[in-house]
């Protein structure tokens, strides 16, 4: 980790909630790129390398849970903690995301001030793991 701020890949197909993700975080510290749709970001991910990913679940195309699976073959290029932000999530899906520490499971409606205490903590995280 360096000494530039963290940067935050935020996706989501609800422009309010994508806005409202990137102020509270933008005021608290972090960089944020953000992207309407999972294809979106997969087209950028290699490029941006964020620390921490947050996603919906129920996006057009790629869902969120197809996009955390899709990610892990980054995971030997470089950290990051992923963060699913959503409303419904299935047993199955609940389980895929709790089964790694690396990623994390958020409740919608969320508080914007529990989304940035979780991101926090991710950093905390990737911090203390060993390079």
């Amino acid at each position: 980790m360096n000494d530039e701020k963290p940067l935050v890949l935020s996706i989501d197909d609800d422009p309010a909630i994508g806005r409202v993700v990137q102020l509270k975080l933008q005021l608290s510290g972090f960089r944020v790129e953000r992207a309407m749709t999972a294809d979106e970001a997969m087209e950028n991910i290699q490029m941006l390398r964020p620390d921490v990913i947050i996603t919906d679940v129920r996006m057009p195309g790629m869902s969120g849970i197809e996009f955390c699976r899709a990610c892990e073959q980054f995971r030997d290029e470089w950290e990051f903690i992923i963060i699913v932000l959503t409303s419904q999530l299935n047993e199955a899906d609940q389980a895929y995301v709790e089964s790694d520490p690396r990623r994390r499971f958020v409740q919608k409606p969320f508080s914007p001030r529990k989304l940035v205490e979780v991101v926090k903590e991710c950093r905390e995280q990737l911090a203390l793991q060993p390079a």
